[in-house]
C-alpha cells in the first residue's frame, strides 16, 4: 500500500481518467456514505453499493469488483485518486492500519448529506472550489446566503443593498446564486451546500 500523502485539489486525475470521472466517483462515494450513513468503511463496502449500476453504469462492472482485491488496476487508482481529494478538502479521514484501510466521513461531510442525498449525481468540486474562494477572501457571506434561503428569492436592487456589486458578481460567478431575467436572486444547490459549510466553520471557530 502507498504511503504518499494525498494530492492536493487541481492535480490531474491519473491516466487514462478525466474530471469527469472524477466528479462521477466523488459523487458515489459522497452518495454511498450519505445514504447508508457510514461514518466508518472499507473499500470493500463502498464498490459493493447497491446504486453504482444506476450511477456508474459506463463502467465496467467486472473492473469494478475486481479493484476491490486488487490495488494495482487502473480503476482503483482512479478510486485513490477521488478518496485523496475528499481528504485533502476534509470531508473523509484514511487510516491505514497494516494491510487495511478504514475512510472516516468527517463532520464537513455529514454536515451535507442532507443536500447530497436530494441529487441523483451530486457534484462535490464546485461547492468546495466557491467555499474556498469565499473564505480566502475572507467575505461574511453566511448572513446574506441564510437570508436569501430563508425568503426564496430577492430583488437585484434589495440584495445590492445588502453585499456589494464585486462581492454578487463573484457569487454568481461561482454558482452560488442564479440571478433570473426578471432581476431575481435566488440560492442554487451549490450556494446552499457553501452556506452550510460556512455556519460549520463559525460554529467550530
Amino acid at each position: 500500500m502507498s504511503n504518499d500523502k494525498p494530492k492536493p485539489s487541481g492535480i490531474d486525475p491519473p491516466e487514462p481518467w478525466n474530471f469527469n470521472d472524477t466528479i462521477v466517483w466523488k459523487a458515489i462515494i459522497c452518495k454511498f456514505i450519505c445514504e447508508t450513513k457510514r461514518r466508518s468503511f472499507e473499500l470493500s463496502e463502498l464498490l459493493s453499493y447497491d446504486k453504482i449500476p444506476t450511477m456508474a453504469g459506463a463502467y465496467n462492472q467486472d473492473e469494478i469488483r475486481k479493484s476491490i482485491h486488487d490495488d494495482k488496476t487502473m480503476f482503483r487508482e482512479l478510486i485513490n485518486y477521488c478518496m485523496n481529494w475528499l481528504e485533502v478538502n476534509d470531508l473523509i479521514k484514511i487510516q491505514k492500519n497494516n494491510l487495511t484501510i478504514t475512510y472516516n466521513a468527517t463532520s464537513r461531510l455529514e454536515s451535507l448529506c442532507k443536500e447530497i442525498v436530494k441529487y441523483q449525481l451530486p457534484v462535490i468540486d464546485p461547492v468546495i472550489e466557491a467555499e474556498k474562494a469565499i473564505v480566502s477572501r475572507n467575505i461574511a457571506l453566511r448572513d446574506f446566503l441564510s437570508e436569501l434561503e430563508k425568503k426564496g428569492d430577492l430583488d437585484l436592487s434589495e440584495a445590492s443593498q445588502a453585499i456589494n456589486d464585486e462581492t454578487l458578481y463573484l457569487i454568481n460567478q461561482l454558482g452560488i446564486i442564479y440571478i433570473s431575467v426578471n432581476d431575481k436572486i435566488s440560492i442554487s444547490p451549490v450556494g446552499r451546500m457553501v452556506m452550510i459549510l460556512l455556519l460549520l466553520r463559525t460554529q467550530i471557530t
